[in-house]
């Protein structure tokens, strides 16, 4: 389990022969697997692999940029195709897994309250349902771009998909907000 390995999916059963059943596979770039993941066990992996680099970047970061920080490492702004493909079939086997499910609702959970937490201060004026709501938008839009730029990603350059993030943060309010710090 090598934080630099690559993760790839591959369709096994479970004696290891391609069929339905899902694992997930780390592999350091080049070489030989390690081992095999379960979905749950590497579902686990991306997601803190991911808060590691929010939480890194989050001390870098200042204001309306904090919220850019959590919003790009959910959306494939430059390329992370082995992590968007894990998030891809985790989602889809979430919807037949009761462990799989209680795993994305808990970092998920984990990733509102990291929006809630930088929105809230910048959004003073809203209600904390309001607040919520705007939490909900935030994560149902990063979503969307997530599929669309998975699958569609050859049509959005990078530059496109930056602007597209732009829009976004402007749709949460947070476009004036960045003007009236500068």
């Amino acid at each position: 389990r090598k934080a630099g390995g690559l993760l790839m999916l591959e369709w096994l059963k479970p004696g290891g022969e391609p069929a339905s059943g899902r694992r997930v596979i780390v592999l350091p770039r080049g070489d030989e697997p390690l081992g095999y993941l379960s979905l749950l066990e590497g579902g686990e992996f991306v997601a803190d692999r991911v808060f590691r680099r929010i939480d890194a970047r989050l001390k870098q970061a200042v204001g309306v940029d904090r919220v850019r920080v959590i919003l790009e490492e959910h959306v494939p702004i430059s390329k992370q195709d082995e992590e968007t493909a894990v998030a891809l079939a985790f989602w889809e086997m979430a919807l037949h897994d009761q462990e799989l499910r209680a795993l994305f609702r808990d970092k998920y959970r984990r990733w509102r309250d990291y929006l809630r937490l930088e929105l809230g201060p910048l959004l003073p004026d809203l209600a904390p349902d309001a607040l919520d709501r705007r939490v909900d938008l935030a994560v149902a839009m990063a979503d969307g771009l997530l599929v669309t730029f998975a699958l569609d990603g050859k049509n959005y350059r990078q530059l496109d998909r930056r602007a597209i993030l732009d829009d976004l943060m402007a749709l949460l309010g947070l476009e004036d907000r960045k003007a009236k710090a500068a």
